[in-house]
């Protein structure tokens, strides 16, 4: 930017901005430089959406629901509202490697608790895909927070929390956890399928979002 030295009392130059770090008072310009820079803290944190998608399918023969635009991020956030099953077994994912989505070498662990005082831990090890949803008639809501997933030297990781009705009952459940794919690679899709590859459900809205600040 422009050297100012003096024009608002600020020795040498001012204003200055990096990530969490904010001295000075801004004008227009400044504040266009430093977006241009991705140096403008006003925009780092937040959301960006990448993708919606809506599912009303009321033969619930939908088996998976994908998404291959992943942005240019570290992080994502994947949500999932109102999914409604018909009952069948818990909502999984999986990720792509050059198009083909991979089913191998997932782990996870999460627990999951109900209404009724019972709960139970949940693990995987070396599987086809990573299990963070419920099955449920009368809709479940979740969210995914995804690590890693462009970075070929890395690791993609996972944590989740999810809730709803479970099965055909009025009780509540919930579940939270995390988990890997034990491969460094560099992902471009994320499907959001079933734990036995059977249908996925009828009814639900998911949606894709980065994180402005981890591009």
């Amino acid at each position: 930017m422009v050297d100012k030295s003096n024009e608002y009392g600020y020795i040498p130059s001012s204003p200055t901005q990096a990530i969490g770090a904010n001295t000075g008072v801004f004008e227009v310009n400044d504040i266009v430089d430093l977006l241009a820079a991705q140096q403008w803290s006003g925009d780092f944190g937040s959301l960006e959406l990448i993708q919606t998608q809506t599912l009303a399918d009321a033969t619930y023969a939908t088996t998976e629901v994908d998404f291959t635009d992943l942005g240019n991020y570290k992080v994502h956030l994947l949500t999932q509202t109102n999914l409604k099953n018909n009952g069948y077994m818990y909502t999984a994912l999986q990720l792509s490697v050059g198009g083909t989505f991979q089913t191998t070498g997932y782990y996870s662990a999460h627990q999951r608790i109900e209404d009724n005082s019972t709960g139970s831990i949940y693990t995987q090890s070396n599987d086809a895909n990573i299990v963070f949803g419920l099955y449920t008639y009368r809709g479940s809501n979740t969210y995914v927070w995804l690590y890693n997933l462009l970075d070929v030297n890395e690791k993609a990781f996972v944590n989740f929390q999810t809730v709803g009705i479970e099965g055909n009952n009025a009780g509540v459940s919930s579940g939270f956890g995390g988990g890997f794919r034990n491969t460094n690679a560099a992902y471009d899709g994320i499907r959001i399928t079933h734990q036995a590859g059977v249908s996925l459900g009828g009814y639900g809205t998911w949606s894709l979002y980065g994180l402005k600040d981890s591009v």
